[in-house]
C-alpha cells in the first residue's frame, strides 16, 4: 500500500466534492410547486428534472469511472466540474422546461464526478477498517449535503427566484473547479495505471454475475431512492398542505439531515467493534422501522394542516429513523463493495455506479409517477422499499472472485 500522507488530497476538499452532487439535487426542490407555474407545465413534468439528472448522473458515472483509470483521477475531476459548470449556465438560460430538462441531463452528468472518483481515490488510500472510517467519515458530510440544497434553495427562492438556485450552482462549480486545480493531486498508483487496461465488457461480466454486487446495488440505491423522493415529495407536503414558505421548508430539512450524519458517525464508532454485514443489517431494520411508523402516523390522519406543530413533528420523527438508518447502511456497502476489483476500481466504480444510479432514477420517478397530492404516497412508498431493503441485507451471498483478463 503506498504512503497516504504523501498524496491523500484534502479531506476538507473531498468532502464537498462528493457532496455538491446532492445539493444540486435538491436546492431547488422548494421552489417545485413555484416551478410548474412559472414553465406553466404540469408536477410530473417538473419533477422530472429530479430523475433526467439521476439518469445523467449515472451515465456519468460509467463514463468517468473508466475516464478516472484511463486518463486518471485528477484530470477526470476536471473534466466534470467543467462540464457541470456549463450545463448550470444552460440552466439558468432555459427558456422552457424542454431545454431545463436537458441541462439536467448534462448537470447531472458532470456532477458526477465528485461520487465516482472521490469514492475511487479514497479506495486506492485506505483498506481495511480505515476506509470504512473515511467512508463514514466524508458520508457524515454527505449526510448534510440534501439538506443544505433545500436550506439554501428557500431563500434564494424567496430573494430572486428559483433561477437563482441555478446561479448558486454555477459558482459552486466554478469555485470547486479552481480549488480542485491547485489542491488535488493524483492518487493513481503506477502499478494500478499499468494493470487498469482492463476493458470495460470484462470487468462488467464479471460483475455482472457477481451476487455481492447487486446486493450493494440494491443497498445503495435503495436508500438513495428514498432520500430523493422524500426530497422530491417533501415540498407539497410542508409548502402546500402545512402551508411553510420555501425558506421555512429549508430549514425543516437540516433537523432530518442531522440523523443521517447521527448514523454515519454512529457507523464510524462502531466500525472497529462490529462487523461491516452487521452494521448494514442494523441500518436496514432501522428505515424499516422508521417507514412503519410514518405509515402508521399518516394513516390515522396526524399529519393535517389543522396541526401543523404535531403534523411537521410526525413527519420528522420517523424520517429521523430512516436517516439514521441510511448513515449506517451506506458507507458499509461502499465500504467494502469493490473489494474484489482492486485493478480496476475506476471501471468498477463505473459499473457500479452507473447499476445503482439507474434504479435510484428509476425509484425517484416511481414517487413522482405516485404523487397525487394526498400524504399517504410517500409513507407507502418507502414501507415497500424498507422492508425490500431489510430483506436483501439478511441475503447470504458467495462473492465471485473475478479473472479478469487485460486488454
Amino acid at each position: 500500500m503506498h504512503n497516504e500522507k504523501q498524496i491523500a488530497p484534502p479531506l476538507w476538499l473531498l468532502m464537498p466534492l462528493v457532496a455538491f452532487p446532492q445539493i444540486g439535487e435538491t436546492i431547488y426542490t422548494p421552489c417545485l410547486p413555484n416551478m410548474v407555474q412559472a414553465f406553466a407545465t404540469s408536477t410530473q413534468m417538473v419533477n422530472l428534472t429530479l430523475s433526467l439528472y439521476l439518469v445523467g448522473f449515472a451515465l456519468g458515472v460509467l463514463c468517468f469511472g473508466i475516464l478516472c483509470d484511463r486518463i486518471g483521477r485528477r484530470p477526470s475531476m476536471l473534466l466534470g466540474l467543467s462540464i457541470y459548470v456549463i450545463a448550470s449556465a444552460f440552466c439558468i438560460l432555459a427558456p422552457n422546461i424542454l431545454t431545463l430538462l436537458i441541462s439536467r441531463l448534462a448537470q447531472g452528468f458532470g456532477a458526477s464526478v465528485g461520487s465516482v472518483v472521490v469514492q475511487t481515490m479514497m479506495r486506492d488510500l485506505y483498506i481495511g477498517v480505515r476506509r470504512s472510517q473515511v467512508f463514514s467519515l466524508v458520508t457524515a458530510a454527505l449526510a448534510l449535503s440534501p439538506a443544505i440544497g433545500p436550506l439554501i434553495g428557500g431563500g434564494v427562492d424567496e430573494l430572486v427566484g428559483f433561477k437563482g438556485n441555478f446561479a448558486v450552482l454555477l459558482l459552486m462549480g466554478l469555485l470547486l473547479l479552481i480549488i480542485s486545480h491547485f489542491q488535488l493531486n493524483e492518487t493513481q498508483p503506477p502499478e494500478i495505471r499499468l494493470l487498469s487496461r482492463n476493458s470495460v465488457f470484462s470487468v462488467s461480466t464479471k460483475m455482472l454475475a457477481d451476487p455481492r454486487i447487486w446486493k450493494s446495488v440494491f443497498m445503495v440505491a435503495g436508500c438513495n431512492g428514498i432520500l430523493f423522493s422524500f426530497y422530491g415529495e417533501a415540498p407539497y407536503i410542508f409548502q402546500k398542505i402545512l402551508g411553510y414558505t420555501p425558506s421555512e421548508y429549508g430549514r425543516i430539512g437540516i433537523a432530518i439531515a442531522l440523523s443521517s450524519m447521527l448514523g454515519a458517525l454512529l457507523s464510524h464508532r462502531l466500525g472497529s467493534k462490529l462487523a461491516t454485514e452487521r452494521l448494514v443489517q442494523i441500518g436496514a431494520g432501522l428505515t424499516l422501522t422508521g417507514a412503519m411508523l410514518f405509515f402508521s402516523l399518516a394513516s390515522v390522519d396526524f399529519i393535517n394542516s389543522s396541526t401543523r406543530n404535531l403534523s411537521t413533528a410526525c413527519v420528522i420523527f420517523p424520517m429521523a429513523f430512516i436517516f439514521v438508518g441510511f448513515g449506517l447502511i451506506i458507507p458499509n456497502t461502499l465500504a467494502v463493495a469493490l473489494k474484489a476489483y482492486a485493478t480496476s476500481l475506476g471501471i468498477a466504480g463505473a459499473v457500479l455506479g452507473l447499476s445503482y444510479y439507474l434504479f435510484i432514477a428509476l425509484i425517484t420517478e416511481g414517487m413522482g409517477l405516485l404523487h397525487n397530492g394526498t400524504i399517504m404516497a410517500m409513507p407507502s412508498y418507502f414501507v415497500g422499499l424498507s422492508a425490500f431493503m431489510c430483506l436483501v441485507s439478511f441475503l447470504k451471498v458467495v462473492n465471485v472472485e473475478p479473472h479478469i483478463n487485460r486488454a
